[in-house]
């Protein structure tokens, strides 16, 4: 399975992740975004993605990683 690191900016601030499904991790950041009713709508990479009017962006940092879950 091959890793991808990624980056979300919005506004000034910055977010790092790491996933080996960016499709689907890419779905579940937009939904956690405006779901008052999901248990991570407090993050604060989500209120800061509100607060600057629900715009970011995400770029891969690095892809076709050969590494664990542990290790990205």
């Amino acid at each position: 399975m091959s890793g991808v690191i990624y980056i979300i900016t919005t506004g000034d601030e910055g977010y790092v992740g790491s996933t080996f499904d960016l499709h689907r991790r890419r779905i579940d950041h937009k939904k956690h975004i405006n779901n008052k009713n999901h248990p991570k709508y407090g993050i604060k990479l989500y209120k800061t993605i509100r607060d600057n009017g629900g715009e970011w962006d995400l770029t891969i940092y690095e892809d076709n990683l050969s590494m664990t879950k542990d290790e990205l």
